[in-house]
Parts: C-alpha cells; structure tokens; sequence
C-alpha cells in the first residue's frame, strides 16, 4: 500500500471522525429540548380529545395569549387591583386636614341681652336743673354675634367673640322752670324730661376660660368696641301743668319740646374688660349649650374733656349759668345664651 492510498484512507477515516463529532454535538442538544426542565412538569399524555401540540411548544403548556387576550385581562385586572385615583386621594387627604385643623374647636352663635349703666359727672348747674338729664341714665339693649371656641370640652379654653352689640338708655327728671305770666309775673312750673341714648357698635372679645367646679366657669378678658356712627340722643321736655304758661310758643299748646342731640365718641374704639360666670351642657355628642352672666367694665369714656352746657332752668330767677359736663362713661351687665357645635 503505497504513501498515496494510506493518504486517501487517512482523509477518509478524518471525514467519517468530523462526521461523527458534529452529530455527537448536535444529538444531545437535540436531546435536551426533548427532556423536560429541571423545575417542569413531566409531560402529559395528550388525549384523544385533547388536540396534539403544535409543533414547537412543549407538551403540557398552554399557547401563548394573544394581544387581544393580553389586553383584556390587563383591563380586567386593573379594574379588580386598581389602587385609588390621584384626585380621591387629594380629597381624602383635604378633607382629614381639615378634621384635623377644627379638632379641638367650636363655632357657635351666641345673643344676649344688656343692662347699660350711663354715668358723667356734672357741674356747676343749678339745683333742680333740667341738665340732671344728662348726667346719667340706664336701659336695654340687645346684641348679636358668632363664637370660636378653642378646646370647648377641656376644662380650661379660649373664646374669639365678635358681636354686633348696641347700647341704649334713657334717664327721666323733674324739674323748675319758669315763665312770665300777662302781668309781666315770674311762674314756677313743674317740667318733665326724658334723655333718649342709643349707640350701635361692632364688638370683639377675647377671653380665656377656667374652669372653677362642675359645669360652671369664668371667662375673662379684654373687650373693645368700634362705634357705627354718632351717639344718638333725644331730650323730650313735657310741661306737667301746661295752664300756667307755655313751654314754647311754636308748639300747638306749648306743652312739649324734643330736641335731637347727635355727638361723636371721643373715640372710635373703647377697650374695657369682659367677665363672665359659664355654664355649659352637652346636648349631644357634638351641640355645647352655654348659659353666661357677666359684665363689660371700660376703661375707654365716651366723652373725657368738659363741654360747657348754659343752664338755663331759671334764667328769671337764677340767671343763666354755665355748667359743664365731663367723664361720660358707659358700662354693662349682660346675660347671654349661646349654641356651640364642637368638631
């Protein structure tokens, strides 16, 4: 066997081994995907009724879904686990914000009733002048206002009150005048006046509670009033024996005289002190009723300075003198009722 036969048979026996190592590669690969996974289920017989797998999927799974099929299920599954929209959540979350801004607070409307005390010092008239008229005086009003309460149900708190709250009064005396009779004679008379107050104002309180037994406690503190407009005043004169001469010739008999009287405050704002005995009641789990007896005590006078009036009760008799009148001041009793609702 020559060098060229032994060649030929050495290609030959490489070819048949180049052969043999590509199909031994390529059979266990194929043999593989044959075998299931390690984590896999053992494949199933495939009944009669069952159709065969299509080739290239693997027994005992299912097809792939389609797009339609992937779609649907992702809408149904949003609509089952869908967690909550951004705009419910902004409102939940502004709406326990607010609970728990207002925990802790009341809001309530309160009305009540007051007993003004007028005072002002008067001088230099005559005895038994008719400008006693002026130098005092008391009478009712009403007001009106809302509440905020801080810790309405603790035993110690805080009251914001804002109130429209008028004070009135009015103030009655007799006293002599006089008048010339036909004969050119000097006439005693018994005249009646009645001086007629009334001031509207915006109020604002604020005032700590304590709690002193019970139900009962004390609200105290500062007040101060902003006056609406002028002082409103009438003076009404009324003559109690019209047969001896005339008040004043322009009236049909003489008889009576009003005269209206329209001053400003010294002040637009008078500051003084608020007091007051509470009484409180749960009504319900979130309605507070209170009951409150106290009082206003300025500080601030209506009018401080002196004004000089002429009296002239007798001027006949007495002459006419100059009085003056100063230190007007206004101080009130109040009763009040109010409905709170705690949150």
């Amino acid at each position: 066997m020559n060098f060229s036969v032994l060649q030929r048979l050495f290609a030959g026996v490489s070819a048949l081994l180049l052969l043999g190592g590509s199909y031994a590669i390529a059979k266990p690969h194929q043999f593989h995907r044959a075998l299931p996974a390690p984590n896999e289920r053992p494949p199933v017989s495939v009944s009669a009724e069952e159709p065969p797998p299509s080739p290239g999927e693997l027994p005992g799974t299912a097809a792939p879904a389609s797009d339609e099929e992937v779609s649907n299920d992702d809408e149904t599954a949003g609509v089952k686990t869908n967690a909550p929209t951004a705009e419910a959540e902004q409102a939940t979350s502004a709406t326990t914000s607010t609970l728990n801004l207002l925990d802790g607070v009341a809001i309530g409307l309160v009305a009540g009733l007051n007993y003004n005390l007028f005072s002002a010092d008067l001088q230099n008239a005559l005895p038994n002048s008719g400008l006693r008229v002026l130098d005092g005086g008391s009478g009712f009003s009403g007001l009106f206002g809302v509440t905020i309460d801080l810790l309405p149900l603790e035993e110690n708190g805080a009251q914001f009150r804002f109130a429209y709250d008028v004070k009135a009064y009015s103030h009655s005396v007799q006293w002599t005048h006089e008048c010339l009779s036909a004969e050119n004679e000097v006439i005693p008379f018994q005249t009646e006046s009645e001086h007629r107050f009334s001031l509207a104002n915006l109020a604002m309180s604020l005032l700590l509670r304590f709690r002193l037994a019970g139900d009962v406690s004390l609200m105290i503190g500062p007040t101060i009033q902003n006056s609406l407009g002028k002082t409103m005043g009438e003076i009404e004169h009324r003559v109690r024996d019209p047969h001896a001469c005339v008040l004043l010739p322009t009236t049909v008999d003489g008889s009576n005289d009003t005269a209206l009287i329209e001053t400003e405050p010294d002040q637009d704002f008078r500051w003084g002190l608020d007091m007051a005995l509470v009484v409180r009641r749960e009504i319900d789990t979130d309605w507070i009723l209170s009951a409150e007896l106290g009082g206003q005590y300025f500080i601030t006078y209506l009018h401080r300075n002196a004004d000089e009036l002429p009296d002239n009760s007798r001027p006949r008799t007495d002459g006419v003198v100059i009085a003056s009148i100063s230190d007007q001041i206004l101080h009130s009793l109040q009763a009040r009722i109010g409905l709170l609702y705690a949150f």
